[in-house]
């Protein structure tokens, strides 16, 4: 069954399993619980503090999302929104990741806490950090803005800096 937030605020503090989940532009959804999704579409204003599990993440354009706790992925991650890993958040994604949107609109992914991507991390807009950390698998790309004292590791890097594989 697909789960829609379509109301004003959903807060789930227990354990909600669905095939697919999207919150609406105008909704708000707070997790304490929690929420394992085959796909997760959020185009509202989601808070994290609990435990999300998906197969595949999708942040829309006009759309936030504050995780504080832990967010893991099967499959794959996109951000074309404003996505805030907290200082506490700790993020897996099994396969790739990418921060930008195709119709160019803001895209910004703020990494104070833990990332780790087993596949490749593509950024084509803006990811900044003061204490997170990424720790990618395989090939990295930066064709947009990388700012802040985040460690970025990169275990295929070049010999020379920046350790990006492909780097513009």
């Amino acid at each position: 069954a697909q789960l829609y937030l379509n109301l004003d605020s959903v807060t789930n503090e227990g354990t909600i399993t669905a095939d697919g989940h999207t919150n609406a532009a105008t909704g708000k959804s707070y997790n304490t619980g929690l929420l394992v999704f085959t796909d997760y579409t959020n185009a509202g204003i989601a808070y994290n503090s609990g435990t999300l599990q998906f197969n595949d993440f999708t942040n829309a354009s006009t759309a936030s999302f504050n995780n504080s706790a832990t967010v893991t992925g099967t499959r794959d991650f996109w951000n074309a929104g404003t996505f805030s890993n907290l200082s506490t958040g700790i993020m897996t994604v099994a396969r790739d990741f990418a921060n930008g949107d195709s119709t160019y609109a803001w895209a910004l992914f703020m990494n104070n806490g833990f990332m780790k991507v087993n596949d490749d991390w593509v950024n084509i807009d803006s990811v900044f950090g003061s204490t997170g950390r990424f720790c990618i698998q395989d090939s990295t790309s930066n064709t947009g803005m990388m700012a802040g004292t985040f460690d970025f590791c990169d275990l295929t890097p070049p010999a020379s800096s920046p350790f990006i594989d492909w780097n513009n």
